[in-house]
């Protein structure tokens, strides 16, 4: 008889993008009946999105201090032993836990593994941990990547550099509120350039900001603005705008759809994503896009068609391409057409269905999922231009019954 429920441990529950698409697929989950069970630390138990009445949230007691995270490991690798049936995990920690509480609580469980990114590069090379930490934290990832699982990843370039046996290839995107109709003229003699901050290193936030600081000492007709709605931004220059502040002076509302509608370009600085929602997300609202080839991006990121598109850590790149931009109307024009034709290529809902899929097979499946097929590698299903964009993705079946 099939298991109607389904587990999914979270390390925190945070307004991030990886987040967001994992709650999105839980919600989709819900709603064909799967009773679905959240696992969270009391230090970071708020979901940034609505839940489905299915979901239950579980929260797992902590506490404070430096080792709060240790003690929520051990509680949860404890709840995790005492349960069974189909878990998902969205963390590099997670699918180690699981497997420990598998082997302390000898009970059968199987595992849909999301890999969002290569988190060798996104938490641990470019990671704030003490460099002794950090072999082992790799080699920890290293065997996440070979628990047997249905493993699924956002792009062909984290499928390439995670170097585990990826099934299927599933891209997340944007939501409704994203995909707004186009303005039809530029509000402003001076361009506005948003970006959203980080202190995470590969994030490269401190690239954009050495473009930003060369474009404002030339005297560049351009205005810079971070979100903050969500962020820190206390390390940010005070001459780079908060958009709350923003928006309060022109009367709008202060939430990510504003800004980006509010945005006449928008730069993503990343050394590495997994995939990158946030340039999709400008793109839908009709900004000019400039983003770096940092791997997941170039699944939807076409070069002078729907993006300018610069090396990693090239701030000089980017000064130059936001220079473009402002100086060429035809190029913007352009750029802004295909970028929101491709948005509409990309929506959280399919995402979120294939997810969805994936899961009631795997509840209907026995035992473990079967190995990937041969993948075939196919032109992208989607023009840009007219033109094909270079690149491919793999497409494969779905999860069988072992």
């Amino acid at each position: 008889m099939m298991s109607r429920s389904v587990t999914m441990p979270f390390m925190t529950l945070n307004p991030s993008g990886g987040v967001r698409v994992a709650l999105a697929a839980l919600n989709e989950i819900a709603s064909e009946g799967i009773a679905v069970e959240i696992i969270a630390p009391d230090y970071a138990d708020e979901s940034p999105v609505d839940l489905h009445r299915n979901i239950r949230v579980s929260v797992l007691r902590a506490g404070g201090g430096r080792l709060r995270r240790l003690r929520y490991a051990r509680a949860l690798v404890q709840k995790l032993a005492s349960m069974d049936g189909l878990f998902i995990a969205g963390e590099y920690q997670t699918p180690l836990m699981i497997s420990a509480a598998g082997l302390l609580g000898r009970r059968k469980r199987r595992l849909f593994y999301i890999i969002q990114a290569d988190d060798r590069l996104a938490h641990i090379r470019y990671g704030s941990q003490p460099i002794l930490l950090k072999p082992l934290l790799h080699a920890a990832v290293e065997i996440g990547y070979r628990i047997p699982a249905y493993r699924i990843s956002p792009s062909r370039a984290t499928a390439d550099r995670v170097n585990a046996h990826i099934h299927e290839i599933v891209h997340p995107g944007v939501t409704r509120p994203f995909l707004q109709p186009l303005r039809d003229t530029w509000r402003n003699e001076r361009f506005v350039v948003g970006i959203l901050p980080s202190r995470a290193p590969v994030k490269g936030f401190e690239f954009a900001l050495r473009a930003f600081e060369d474009l404002r000492r030339e005297g560049a007709s351009t205005d810079f603005v971070v979100f903050d709605g969500d962020y820190e931004t206390d390390y940010v220059p005070g001459w780079i705008a908060r958009f709350t502040e923003h928006a309060r002076e022109r009367g709008l509302d202060a939430d990510i759809v504003s800004f980006y509608r509010g945005c006449d370009i928008f730069v993503m600085p990343s050394l590495s994503e997994g995939f990158g929602i946030p340039p999709l997300e400008a793109m839908g609202m009709g900004s000019a896009v400039v983003v770096t080839n940092c791997g997941g991006p170039m699944e939807y990121a076409c070069a002078d068609e729907n993006a300018l598109v610069v090396p990693p850590a090239d701030a000089g790149a980017l000064r130059d391409a936001i220079r473009r931009l402002v100086a060429n109307p035809e190029l913007r024009k352009k750029l802004i057409a295909e970028g929101h034709r491709t948005a509409h290529q990309f929506t959280e809902e399919r995402w979120a269905k294939r997810c969805a899929a994936i899961t009631m097979e795997l509840l209907r499946g026995a035992g473990r999922p079967a190995p990937p097929t041969a993948s075939r590698r196919l032109p992208r299903a989607w023009v840009c231009g007219g033109v094909a964009c270079r690149g491919s993705a793999a497409l494969t079946s779905g999860p069988r019954s072992a």
